[in-house]
């Protein structure tokens, strides 16, 4: 399952990259196994990893992108792309037509998770939530 999970991600990256015109050094990253962040505030891959690591290790899935940004709330919020274990949801991460994607908020701040979709863009060449 683990690889059908990274060959879907690569198709989403692909995707991505076509749509928004994000780095694609990106999708050689990945691949290499290096995790694949767009971070906008101070906090390191000490804070990130073992996020994402839970998330991975409870849901079966794979993040293959994650986003942190600081809410105008002062939060601090992990946004993660990720494919399910169910092939049958894989639809849901796909970017729409409008830029959004169907992810998985850890907000760090209050230690709430929930899923749901965010507006995404290129910023610089990367990609980050703007909505």
């Amino acid at each position: 399952m683990k690889e059908k999970q990274f060959n879907e991600a690569i198709n989403r990256f692909n995707k991505i990259i076509k749509k928004l015109h994000i780095n694609s050094d990106i999708i050689n990253k990945f691949k290499s196994g290096r995790r694949c962040f767009s971070n906008r505030t101070t906090l390191d891959n000490d804070i990130m990893l073992p996020i994402i690591k839970e998330h991975e290790n409870k849901h079966d899935s794979l993040v293959y992108y994650s986003i942190l940004s600081h809410t105008p709330w002062g939060d601090d919020v992990l946004d993660m792309l990720y494919v399910s274990k169910y092939e049958d949801e894989w639809y849901l991460g796909e970017i729409t037509e409008d830029n959004y994607i169907y992810v998985a908020s850890y907000n760090i701040t209050t230690g709430y998770m929930e899923h749901g979709l965010i507006l995404v863009d290129n910023y610089y060449g990367i990609l980050v939530r703007i909505g």
